[in-house]
């Protein structure tokens, strides 16, 4: 009965916003001598209690006791006493993900894979906090941030999670170049739409910006010379050096420069609504590991259209829904940064 009202929830969100609304439940993990610590979020009030629901991690699954209820702080701690039985999670490496009592997956948290991006684990003193802010233009910034002081039950917070990247950056003769473009991040202007930021690099070459400890992409632009990408793992109360050596390009490419997408989207879904076959537009402003799936509005995966390594670039994919029911779908497209949703219906 609880899950059915989360499931008339989430549908609700979907059809009421243009870009659906992601629920966040993982809020924070914290390791200790005392074991494992997992806040969980009730922002929204839906969970009236977690009887039936469970954890998993990589190698173990987790039972929540039944009476774990809420109440009025919206931060509930979840420890091993909250379980039925022993769940183990790897504090260097884990994937956790948090269950409803009929098995949906409503919320994932992944760290220790610096390699394809994921964050570092968490030092003994420090906690892994999740942010997942609802952006416009279909676009949701979800990742990882790491904290030197901890607020497990209580909301997180950005204090002694900050960290700067400062640098020179030069061409291959080592003389500084100026102008560089450097994008670090993204803002939400107005509450109208999301914005890529950007740093400069001054007349000495020099850049610099404060950041969350989080895994950052970054990306070095400058007319006549090869674009640069990279990401990086920001740590809390530190400075991390990045010196760049930009190589410049044989001949001019204003052209391709002007073509390259500015942000990740799903620029159309034509047609919508459709009877049987769409098609989906996309697009990427740098390479990426993308992937897109199909759910329906309660968060069942349909099927996984796509997971592959793209350039950056401008992209059609089609797909025919002749063996699905009528109803409300969503495209998600997700990348080592970035999730993205747009709803889409099917008639029949």
């Amino acid at each position: 009965m609880f899950y059915k009202s989360i499931k008339f929830l989430i549908t609700l969100l979907t059809l009421s916003y243009a870009n659906p609304l992601m629920l966040q439940y993982f809020s924070e993990v914290y390791f200790d001598t005392s074991g494992w610590k997992i806040e969980i979020m009730n922002e929204f009030e839906n969970i009236d209690n977690f009887d039936g629901w469970f954890l998993t991690s990589i190698s173990d699954t987790g039972y929540i006791k039944s009476g774990i209820i809420p109440g009025t702080n919206p931060y509930v701690v979840l420890t091993q006493d909250s379980l039925l039985n022993p769940f183990t999670i790897n504090a260097l490496r884990d994937t956790l993900v948090i269950h409803t009592p009929d098995g949906y997956g409503v919320d994932w948290m992944f760290y220790g894979d610096i390699v394809n991006n994921q964050i570092i684990p968490p030092l003994p003193h420090q906690s892994l906090n999740r942010e997942l802010l609802q952006l416009p233009t279909d676009f949701t910034d979800d990742f990882n941030y790491l904290d030197n002081t901890p607020t497990i039950g209580q909301g997180n917070d950005s204090l002694n999670a900050i960290g700067m990247i400062e640098g020179i950056v030069t061409d291959t003769l080592q003389n500084p170049l100026s102008g560089v473009k450097i994008f670090h991040d993204y803002e939400v202007l107005l509450g109208a739409y999301a914005e890529s930021l950007f740093v400069y690099t001054d007349v000495s070459g020099y850049y610099s910006f404060n950041s969350l400890a989080r895994v950052k992409h970054l990306q070095y632009d400058l007319l006549g010379f090869d674009r640069i990408r990279e990401y990086v793992q920001v740590y809390p109360d530190s400075v991390l050096l990045i010196n760049q050596e930009m190589v410049g390009m044989l001949q001019s490419t204003t052209d391709n420069l002007q073509n390259i997408p500015n942000h990740f989207s799903i620029s159309s879904i034509y047609p919508n609504p459709f009877n049987s076959t769409t098609t989906i537009h996309y697009s990427i402003p740098y390479e990426s590991e993308v992937r897109i799936r199909i759910y329906t509005v309660s968060g069942k995966l349909i099927e996984a259209l796509k997971s592959e390594r793209q350039m950056a670039g401008s992209y059609k994919l089609k797909y025919s829904f002749n063996d699905l029911s009528s109803g409300v779908y969503l495209i998600q497209l997700t990348s080592e940064s970035v999730s993205i949703s747009k709803k889409c219906v099917h008639l029949k």
